[in-house]
């Protein structure tokens, strides 16, 4: 958690899937981060939206899970 904490700090941004890992939507409140999702396809998350995304907010982090996403199970092309 530390290593998470230095990396994005306060009011940092995450970009994840809209349906992500619970533990990091767990962690978003304690370490006062924003996760941003991002629209995907059935390869996973779109890189011109996540273009998009970090060119209007401060990005200090992209989640994801290239294989067998939690909880869709997606894996990434």
């Amino acid at each position: 958690y530390a290593v998470l904490n230095s990396l994005i700090g306060t009011d940092g941004v995450i970009v994840a899937d809209r349906l992500t890992y619970y533990g990091l939507k767990a962690l978003a409140p304690v370490f006062q981060f924003e996760i941003v999702s991002a629209p995907a396809d059935d390869d996973g998350l779109l890189p011109d939206e996540i273009e998009r995304i970090c060119q209007r907010m401060p990005v200090k982090a992209i989640f994801v899970v290239p294989n067998l996403q939690n909880p869709t199970v997606t894996t990434m092309s």
